[in-house]
């Protein structure tokens, strides 16, 4: 008995040495990437056209739009959630010699009595704020942000410079400042990105300067840059 329970093991050796052992392993558990916590800083321009309203003694003025820059500070608490401090510049001009307006009778030029009137706005902003990223791909993300702050902004009148040789008239004022925007952002290695958005700004301060009259500032606009992470 023994020896037929060995002679049928021999027989089936053969059979078993031509196979080839598989193993196999469980597959991974997909796991969600690292936060992307830490410091960045954005450096972006603005091109806004605005809805200011300013007006030349009782006549109201054309829209001026402006250009500008800013730096903003990035504190990223993870993939989503982030604080921000953003200080902007923006800069625009308007000459209205050729607008006319409706004085109920005709339609006039605005500022015939001086074919070189033109205004020179500035303002000054500096806004902390919060900001929701939400990935859309590994590469791409929507993000939308606020901010609220204070800003100064300032009227020059260029009238007396160019008719009389008098320094230039300058007058500014301190308002609250605010801002949102929503942008894709896409990236263009491990630590740096590129982004557009809708921006939208605006500013309480109220000054005026040689008849000129701001009663608020606000502008919609573009806002592109590149950020870097630290």
């Amino acid at each position: 008995m023994k020896k037929a329970i060995i002679l049928a093991a021999m027989l089936a050796l053969p059979t078993f040495a031509g196979q080839r052992l598989i193993y196999t392993t469980p597959a991974p558990v997909p796991t969600a990437p690292p936060p992307a916590a830490g410091w960045g800083l954005e450096i972006a321009y603005t091109y806004s056209w605005a809805a200011c309203d300013i007006y030349k003694d009782w006549v109201p003025c054309k829209e001026i739009r402006s250009n500008g820059v800013d730096l903003t500070g990035v504190y990223n608490f993870n993939a989503h959630h982030a604080a921000t401090l953003r200080l902007a510049y923006a800069f625009g001009a308007r000459s209205w010699s050729d607008d006319v307006y409706f004085d109920g009778h005709e339609l006039v030029s605005c500022y015939s009595w001086n074919e070189a009137a033109r205004v020179r706005m500035h303002t000054f902003s500096l806004m902390p704020g919060y900001r929701y990223t939400l990935p859309l791909c590994p590469h791409a993300a929507l993000y939308a942000g606020v901010n609220v702050g204070v800003s100064n902004m300032s009227i020059k009148d260029n009238y007396h410079e160019s008719n009389y040789g008098v320094d230039r008239n300058h007058k500014s004022d301190w308002g609250f400042a605010y801002s949102a925007e929503v942008g894709l952002r896409f990236n263009l290695c491990a630590d740096s990105e590129f982004f557009v958005a809708y921006h939208f700004t605006g500013s309480t301060a109220k000054t005026s300067n040689n008849g000129y009259t701001t009663h608020r500032q606000t502008n919609h606009g573009i806002r592109t840059g590149v950020g870097f992470r630290f």
